[in-house]
């Protein structure tokens, strides 16, 4: 028997016509964008020693001042606001946009605003939020679009991770927002009467 090798084709030559270079360069920028899109805007790290504060300015205009020892993830951009504390406290002071909501997750719950200026504090599994201008939706990171607690000037909510109940107060805001003077104030505190003024360390 005799084997006789497979005749092989030539290549056939790859012709690029203007029309197929035009469509492949549209899909390419088609894919390019929707990555983009699916990415977002590039997540940012800022962070504070202890001791230390820091005033960030974000790309949407919004400020954050951020306390002692805290850390804060951001992925902000002119249509996009998103943002973790994932641990210490910090103040937002938020640029008002009704097309894209600013939201804060801290522990599981999630703060979302369109435009207004609160306070967050993340420590030793709680999470504290007071509300010092504007209004505030709070709720579970799990829970739907239009669940939560709305608070307004004045009010602030703390809960414990993993607890299913909040619990509401009315703040005294020079008190919670003392921190940007370098201080600490306790009130209601065992040994403690009528409340204390400490400097930060």
């Amino acid at each position: 028997m005799v084997v006789l090798p497979l005749a092989r084709r030539a290549p056939r030559p790859h012709i690029r016509t203007p029309a197929g270079a035009a469509i492949a360069a549209v899909l390419l920028i088609a894919v390019g964008a929707g990555l983009w899109l699916q990415r977002g805007p590039p997540e940012r790290v800022f962070s504070t020693a202890r001791g230390e504060t820091r005033t960030l300015r974000l790309a949407d205009g919004s400020t954050v001042e951020l306390n002692s020892d805290s850390r804060l993830l951001a992925r902000v951009s002119r249509t996009s606001r998103n943002l973790v504390l994932a641990q210490g406290e910090a103040l937002f002071d938020v640029a008002k946009d009704r097309s894209h909501p600013f939201r804060v997750t801290a522990g599981d719950q999630r703060i979302t605003v369109v435009g207004t200026q609160f306070d967050v504090l993340r420590y030793r599994g709680e999470v504290s939020v007071t509300v010092s201008r504007g209004v505030v939706q709070v709720a579970d990171v799990h829970a739907g679009p239009q669940a939560g607690i709305r608070l307004t000037v004045g009010d602030q909510l703390r809960r414990s991770d993993g607890s299913s109940q909040s619990v509401l107060s009315r703040a005294r805001l020079d008190d919670v927002l003392a921190w940007r003077k370098g201080y600490l104030v306790y009130r209601d505190r065992p040994g403690v009467d009528g409340g204390v003024q400490t400097a930060m360390s």
